[in-house]
């Protein structure tokens, strides 16, 4: 477990937002579209990374993004589908 507070702040939303742990931490790691082909995490090591990433999280619960529609933008090309 990681002792940086902001991973953990966005781990935590990441769960509520996506469902469970084992798929917040998954995205979390992955490089996506609509983070410019980078990770979340790789953007939280500032304050203006880890506002992008939390103001994202919270336009996916009030569901600005849908993931069956622009799924590609949350979520790499995998399998996961």
């Amino acid at each position: 477990m990681s002792t940086c507070p902001r991973r953990e702040q966005i781990l935590k939303s990441a769960e509520q937002v996506l469902g469970n742990r084992e798929l917040a931490e998954w995205w979390l790691t992955k490089p996506a579209l609509g983070f410019d082909h980078r990770s979340p995490c790789s953007l939280l090591m500032n304050h203006l990374g880890y506002g992008h990433v939390r103001d994202f999280l919270v336009r996916l619960e009030c569901g600005v993004y849908q993931r069956s529609v622009g799924a590609d933008a949350l979520f790499p090309a995998t399998d996961f589908y």
